[in-house]
Order: C-alpha cells, then sequence, then structure tokens
C-alpha cells in the first residue's frame, strides 16, 4: 500500500517511476525549474521518467547535508575527480559520456547546497525529534530556493507509527509554490 501511494500508477503506464517525480518532469518541461528532496533515502515517489528531462532527486538526513568528501586523502580530491572526468575522449562511448558529465553536476550540486543550507536561519522553535528535524531541515531548504534558481520543490519525510498491523504507511509529500512565499 505504501508502494503504491508513491507511484500512484494504477495501470502500469509508468514503471518504476513516482507521482512526485513525474509531476516535477512535467513542470520543469513547462519552464518552472523544480528540485525534489527526500529527507530519507532514495524514494520512488521522486523518481521520474527516464529522460524525462525532469530533476534527479537530492537524498538527506535530518541532520542536513554532509560535505562531499569530508576528510580527502589528498588536496584537492573534489578538483582531481572533476578534472579525471571531464578528461574524456570521442572514444569514451555515451555512457561515460553521461556518468561524468552527472557526477561532476552532482558535486556542483551538493556544495551549492550545502553552502546554502549552512547559511540559513530558522527562527521557528521546533519541538524536537526526528521529525521536527526534518521539518527544521525542509525550512532551511526553502530559504535557498533562490540560489537554486527554483519555482517548486517537492519534499518527502517519514513519521510512522500509526499503523497497529504492520511498520505503517510513512508517506508526506509536500509541495510549495515559491510565488506565494
Amino acid at each position: 500500500m505504501t508502494l503504491e501511494a508513491k507511484r500512484e500508477d494504477l495501470y502500469d503506464e509508468a514503471t518504476g517511476t513516482g507521482v512526485g517525480g513525474r509531476v516535477a518532469d512535467i513542470l520543469t518541461k513547462n519552464g518552472l525549474p523544480t528540485n525534489l528532496f527526500s529527507i530519507d533515502g532514495q524514494q520512488v515517489v521522486l523518481t521520474g521518467q527516464a529522460g524525462g528531462g525532469g530533476p534527479t532527486q537530492f537524498t538527506l538526513n535530518s541532520q542536513g547535508l554532509s560535505a562531499f568528501n569530508a576528510n580527502p586523502s589528498i588536496n584537492n580530491m573534489d578538483g582531481v575527480f572533476k578534472s579525471l572526468n571531464n578528461d574524456t575522449k570521442a572514444e569514451s562511448g555515451f555512457y561515460a559520456e553521461t556518468w561524468s558529465a552527472k557526477l561532476s553536476e552532482s558535486m556542483d550540486k551538493q556544495q551549492l547546497l550545502k553552502a546554502e543550507i549552512d547559511q540559513t536561519v530558522v527562527t521557528t522553535t521546533f519541538p524536537g525529534g526526528s521529525t521536527s528535524d526534518e521539518f527544521e531541515l525542509i525550512t532551511r531548504i526553502m530559504q535557498t530556493r533562490e540560489a537554486r534558481g527554483v519555482v517548486r520543490d517537492i519534499f518527502y519525510a517519514e513519521d510512522g507509527g500509526y499503523d497497529t498491523h504492520c511498520e505503517s504507511i510513512k508517506l508526506l509529500v509536500y509541495t510549495h509554490s515559491l510565488n506565494h512565499l
């Protein structure tokens, strides 16, 4: 039931995708830059169509975003990664080119997002606990919208313990329109 709620694909027309990812694909195609954020691991609800032109999801934990390679074994390791991955040749092939481009793009986006989140200030007092930590992080991410150049965000966070028959349905998708903040 949880998976079906995340997919919203009654006729199995978009296998392996989720409703949030497909919505982001459409918004992005229509000129509304959108980001996807999961505060609880990689989620199918935020997976769009392959080649759909939409964004890939950011996956964070409730404590925020860790620095990429926080303890490098050599100086300027991030630069070395990028240099190696930008040194492709005609014979590298489509998959190598795509992988290298996506790695460099991901590193840049992660660095920007971390720097922006680290600068945010939350004035709302959250009561504490894991769900409160998730909502505080979502509040911080929302404050970074201008730096990220988006007009829509879709967030996924979990809060469980309500169903006595099994683990529980843990789905919360929150979207916001930046024009109304």
